[in-house]
Formats: structure tokens, sequence, C-alpha cells
């Protein structure tokens, strides 16, 4: 989050107040974002359930759901 807030800041500055910024486009990268934040930390939970020693079927659906969205491990 605040490295989207860092970024948007600085697109203003570089902007130089000449064009308005969309509030919608704002949104779409957040949204964007956020989705990506999403998959990274189920990623990593799923390598943290691996590494404490989840059980097998826990660390399979885990691994599983990774797969489907496209995480760290497809």
């Amino acid at each position: 989050m605040s490295e989207f807030a860092r970024e948007a800041v600085l697109a203003s500055v570089d902007a130089g107040n000449s064009s308005k910024a969309s509030l919608g486009g704002d949104l779409v990268t957040l949204t964007s974002r956020l989705n990506e934040l999403d998959k990274l930390l189920k990623s990593a939970s799923g390598l943290i359930g691996k590494v404490l020693g989840a059980e097998e079927g826990e660390a399979e659906a885990e691994a599983e759901e990774t797969r489907e969205l496209g995480g760290a491990g497809s």
C-alpha cells in the first residue's frame, strides 16, 4: 500500500498538476496491486506451512491453491 501511495505522489509531482489524475485509473491500479499482493501472501503462507511442517494434506491443498492463483509455485 505504501509503495502505491509513493508512486501516486511521484506521478502527481511528475505531472506538475498539468493533467488531472484519474481516480478510476488509480483504483484499477490499486486493485491490481492488491490482487498481486494477495497472491504473494497466499504463496508465502503455503511455503511457511511447508517449512513449519503443516500436515501433508494441508500442504497439498495450499500448493494446489497457490498454483490456481498463479503464485510463485506455478
